[in-house]
């Protein structure tokens, strides 16, 4: 050994190794630890949140009422309501929706006498019904279990939102771990054994799905924001109300009324989705879309009196709030329907490949520590608090599907 060895600054080199691999094997320790503790449970809602994206399709090859091929996609919202109200006098229409795209059945929302939900699909051109289901459709079991896992709301958007700081930990932390990662972009799979075919499929993945991650970490984060007191103002103050009782006859009658009236107060605004008015309301409410992007229909809307037709409400998406709008956009990037059927297909890719991310770093770690004596020893700790947390998400998930058996 020379003198140089010996060295201050050989010193200070063979440190500065030191503390780098010391820092280096930190982020892989928090990224390792993050995927375990909750693997479960982000595997369950992430897949939940992919299938959630075709969850209206899943209802359209489920139930053959909800199908209809139309020419165009004209509405004609009052024959509608007639229909609906002729097939069930004694029920109350809540709202009528257009079809999703031109294979679907335009659908109403209807509370019977006992004060259930019925789904009602009519065709749009038509106006015949097709059929009637409850309330509990595939979509919204899907969507009700990756939203709150069908606990109260209160608790469980919170619980599900709060995953979304576990992904960025996650984020960061690889791109870490991951030296020069975007060299990863092309780099092969190697099939010779299960760890390295799974540490590459991992990596690939990884990389390509970079985009993806950051966007629902951070919309994810949003709700958890919106769901802990941050949510943005209702933008609705008031639609109108009146002592003046109309049978719910009436208001189906009155209903071609009001759509003149509006649209011929708003005839840029494509009509999505008719609200009757509710108890103690006066005003029927058109909401759909105009020009404004990534913004759901209910801040582009029109509300018009029930008995004298007049606009007692307007509301403009263009007028929203900086907080508003990103309350707005949060739900068209988060499952990407933003672009139609393209743009949920990628969504829907992509989730299935986080889904398979989640997984695959679990099973990479248990092939890792299968030979790693060091890493065994270091993880002992980590493992039995996995088993606990990993027993929580157990028991929230079959809560969850007890919550959704009891639901139907």
């Amino acid at each position: 050994m020379s003198l140089a060895d010996n060295s201050p600054s050989s010193e200070k080199i063979a440190t500065g190794k030191i503390a780098a691999k010391s820092g280096k094997r930190m982020w892989w320790f928090v990224h390792h630890w993050v995927g375990l503790k909750l693997s479960i449970l982000m595997s369950f809602i992430l897949l939940t949140g992919t299938l959630a994206v075709f969850s209206n399709e899943i209802d359209w090859l489920v139930h053959k009422g909800m199908r209809a091929e139309v020419s165009a996609q004209n509405v004609e919202w009052a024959d509608i309501a007639i229909s609906v109200n002729k097939a069930f006098p004694e029920a109350k229409i809540q709202s009528i929706e257009a079809p999703i795209s031109s294979y679907f059945a335009a659908r109403a929302v209807v509370k019977t006498e006992n004060g259930s939900k019925r789904l009602v699909y009519v065709h749009p051109e038509t106006s015949n019904v097709q059929a009637d289901y409850g309330w509990m459709t595939v979509q919204r079991t899907i969507r009700f279990m990756h939203r709150h896992l069908f606990l109260p709301k209160a608790w469980g958007v919170p619980i599900v939102s709060s995953l979304s700081i576990a992904l960025l930990i996650s984020l960061v932390t690889s791109l870490v771990v991951y030296k020069k990662w975007w060299r990863g972009f092309f780099k092969p799979i190697r099939f010779s054994k299960p760890r390295l075919f799974l540490g590459d499929f991992h990596r690939l993945i990884g990389v390509w799905s970079l985009w993806f991650v950051t966007i629902i970490s951070i919309t994810s984060l949003w709700y958890f924001i919106e769901s802990t007191g941050g949510a943005a103002p209702d933008q609705i103050e008031s639609a109108g109300s009146s002592s003046t009782k109309l049978s719910h006859a009436s208001l189906v009658s009155n209903l071609e009324h009001a759509l003149l009236a509006a649209t011929t107060e708003r005839p840029e605004l494509k009509i999505r989705e008719v609200l009757f008015p509710e108890e103690g309301s006066a005003a029927f409410g058109f909401r759909g879309q105009e020009d404004e992007i990534l913004v759901r229909d209910r801040v582009n809307a029109i509300w018009v009196d029930a008995i004298n037709f007049q606009t007692v409400l307007n509301l403009h998406a263009d007028e929203l709030s900086v907080h508003a709008r990103i309350a707005e956009a949060a739900d068209p990037i988060h499952f990407g329907i933003w672009g139609g059927f393209w743009s949920r297909f990628i969504w829907f890719v992509f989730g299935l490949a986080l889904t398979c991310l989640s997984v695959s770093g679990v099973t990479i770690y248990g092939l890792r520590i299968s030979k790693e004596v060091q890493v065994r020893e270091i993880s002992k700790s980590i493992v039995t608090g996995t088993h606990i947390v990993g027993c929580v998400s157990i028991v929230i998930i079959l809560m969850a599907v007890f919550l959704m058996i009891k639901s139907f």
